[in-house]
């Protein structure tokens, strides 16, 4: 199982050569892409790559090895060729771990949000709900559930997504530090909330949930962009139009900084020839 998720692990870069094992290709890969270094991270996965046919497990490393790649062309704006990545995949996806076939999913689910197709991405995040249920990953559960409930309120089924919310948040108060997955969880109840016209309960969690992000990330952090935006939603529907302008305003600055710092990455990558 350690192979099959090597991907998801951030450890120091290591020395490059000949004698260096897929583990250690895949590992030089994700600091890479940790650090932002996308060209070069693809380079160390498909290094990754040419020696995974020599390893114990060839199936699963190639596989696990792909699935990297696609999540950094994912990372480069490049969300239609991660697809047909994890796709391929997940085609040959008999025999691979549960793990591996989830977090596959996770990823395929996630793009599938981010291009609208909301139905496809329920459906996926369920299959990989199953799939981390199967290997007892119940950390994972909390997360793909709040998933699986966004997909659904961008599909106006806000009563199906209320029960998966609360199990979600059920599961994280046994949780030691439940964190942002908790903050995230509040969010998405508080968009749930919005749309079924709760205004006080929607006001109540969204503040709350921001309050969390903000103390959890920082209050400058691009990652802070999205809910604020959706914050600023629910605002305008509740004709507090003034407030959502400041909202807005401040969301839109920080994705102004997300793409700036995106696009100061890819000119320092490209300016190291790789």
């Amino acid at each position: 199982m350690r192979r099959c998720i090597v991907f998801f692990i951030s450890i120091p870069l290591l020395g490059r050569g000949d004698d260096q094992t897929w583990e250690d290709r895949m590992k030089a890969g994700s600091t890479l892409r940790d650090n932002g270094r996308y060209l070069e991270a693809v380079n160390a996965y498909r290094t990754a790559l040419e020696v995974a046919g020599r390893a114990s497990e060839p199936a699963i490393d190639r596989a696990a090895t792909l699935v990297a790649i696609g999540w950094v062309r994912q990372l480069q704006g490049h969300a239609h060729e991660a697809e047909h990545i994890w796709l391929e995949v997940m085609k040959h996806s008999e025999g691979l771990p549960a793990s591996l076939r989830a977090n596959t999913r996770l990823l395929l689910g996630d793009v599938y949000m981010e291009r609208h197709r909301y139905r496809m991405a329920g459906e996926t995040f369920s299959d990989c709900l199953n799939d981390f249920e199967t290997n007892q990953e119940q950390q994972m559960v909390p997360r793909v559930l709040t998933r699986i409930a966004d997909a659904y309120t961008n599909q106006s089924r806000y009563l199906e997504a209320l029960p998966l919310l609360k199990r979600a948040m059920e599961l994280l108060d046994h949780a030691e530090v439940p964190g942002i997955d908790l903050a995230i969880v509040l969010h998405t109840l508080a968009n749930v909330y919005s749309r079924l016209g709760n205004v006080y309960e929607a006001d109540r969690l969204f503040e709350r949930s921001l309050a969390m992000g903000e103390s959890l990330l920082g209050g400058e952090d691009p990652r802070l962009a999205k809910p604020l935006m959706v914050y600023a939603r629910h605002l305008r529907r509740t004709k507090r139009k003034q407030f959502a302008k400041e909202i807005e305003a401040r969301a839109t600055d920080l994705s102004a900084r997300a793409a700036l710092l995106h696009q100061t990455v890819n000119v320092n990558a490209l300016r190291s020839g790789r």
